[in-house]
């Protein structure tokens, strides 16, 4: 087919163009600086704002529309991000909001569905080979690091995997190069364009990356994700937990007998065995960062301290609290918290509801929901602005999906 002619060229190229400024933002940065990291996203909406006008969407509902708006509301509040003109973060915020709307008043064909799993896969392989450079070969990743990354990343990169074995693979931190694993791995389970025995490969390579990778919070919300996600799809019968035992037997030992010949795939259960037997902090620093939070709203005489203010107040060493749900009570109050995690419940029932019927992007939502928000317990994907664009461009997704089925629908009735 002619590109020039196709609808849904458009649309492809502003979700490679906005995946790829996202996935690669640290680099894009350093090379080129954050403007055009914002200008390659702002040309991406553009085109998909063109895509939408050129095939528009003939339904009246706007569910999602309502339920992204209230997420949004406290974002509003006295943001810190705002006041102190950190444009990148605070626009990145704003353009994936935008964008997920574009996307959901869209008419989106399984073929762009596919394109954002490709785009994810894509980089999730490249990032897990690059890793395995690092640990391979560290002087030539090294080398890449220097250039791509600039000097105060680079230095991080090394010293993490030198002191603490932590692998970084193409991102600027091993907890981002564990996200695009972790959105590897679910869009490679899901994805029926792709053969079994590529499939396989695949979730092998990206699997035994993510036990390398030393990101224990990403690796045990994941699994946990995946068990009710395959609970909810396949109901709760003997069977069906007998097939979780067997999967789980068959996957550990595989790990186990890779980990012989490849000691690094241990190390993310090791640090898991290590750092919670031992004498130091089990919160990882965590308790403190709660106590230091708790401090600045009692400071504030018990008012919500605005979106950002925690990372604010570090000076942007901590960037989140690593508890969205006591982060967003003491900067937004019990009002914006309940603003931000009544939607997502909403959402994941509703994706819950869908994936029970089979529908893919039904499924593949249900799994990030989940483990969008109980991730959200230790980390701070309420405040990252990557892991947040996959949880609004997928759950659009879902309402347009099925919104459109049933438009169709009514229209063949």
């Amino acid at each position: 087919m002619n590109k020039a002619k196709d609808p849904s060229f458009l649309i492809c190229v502003s979700l490679w163009l906005y995946f790829g400024s996202t996935t690669l933002q640290p680099i894009i940065a350093h090379i080129a600086g954050g403007e055009i990291v914002l200008a390659i996203r702002l040309l991406a909406i553009i085109l998909a704002v063109i895509h939408a006008i050129k095939n528009p969407r003939n339904g009246k509902k706007t569910q999602f529309v309502r339920l992204i708006i209230l997420i949004f509301l406290p974002f509003l509040y006295n943001n810190m991000e705002l006041q102190n003109a950190r444009w990148l973060p605070y626009l990145g915020y704003v353009f994936a909001i935008v964008y997920s709307i574009i996307l959901y008043k869209s008419e989106v064909s399984k073929r762009e569905l596919h394109q954002i799993l490709m785009i994810y896969i894509a980089f999730s392989v490249i990032t897990s080979l690059v890793s395995w450079l690092e640990y391979i070969s560290f002087d030539s990743y090294s080398a890449i690091a220097k250039t791509l990354f600039p000097e105060e990343n680079s230095q991080k990169m090394i010293y993490a995997f030198i002191v603490r074995k932590n692998l970084y693979g193409l991102t600027s931190h091993y907890s981002r190069n564990a996200f695009f694993v972790l959105m590897g791995i679910i869009s490679t389970l899901y994805n029926s364009e792709i053969t079994k025995k590529k499939k396989i490969l695949i979730l092998l390579l990206l699997t035994i990356t993510l036990f390398a990778i030393g990101k224990r919070g990403h690796l045990l919300f994941l699994l946990l994700a995946l068990t009710i996600s395959y609970l909810i799809i396949n109901k709760v019968k003997a069977k069906t937990i007998i097939r979780i035992g067997i999967a789980a037997i068959v996957s550990a030992f595989g790990v186990f007998i890779i980990s012989r010949y490849v000691p690094q795939i241990n190390h993310t259960i090791e640090r898991f065995i290590v750092e919670e037997t031992s004498d130091t902090d089990i919160s990882s620093g965590r308790f403190e960062m709660y106590q230091d939070a708790y401090r600045l709203y009692e400071g504030n005489d018990y008012t919500p301290i605005g979106w950002g203010a925690y990372a604010a107040s570090t000076y942007y060493y901590h960037p989140a609290l690593h508890n969205d749900y006591l982060q967003l009570f003491y900067e937004t109050g019990i009002i914006g918290e309940a603003l931000v995690i009544i939607p997502n419940i909403i959402m994941l029932i509703y994706s819950a509801k869908l994936a029970r019927r089979g529908v893919l992007i039904g499924k593949i939502a249900l799994t990030y929901n989940l483990f969008f928000m109980t991730y959200a317990l230790t980390g701070l994907p309420h405040y990252d602005h990557e892991v947040y664009l996959a949880y609004f461009i997928l759950n659009a997704l879902l309402y347009n999906q099925n919104e459109i089925s049933n438009e169709k629908k009514q229209i063949i009735n």
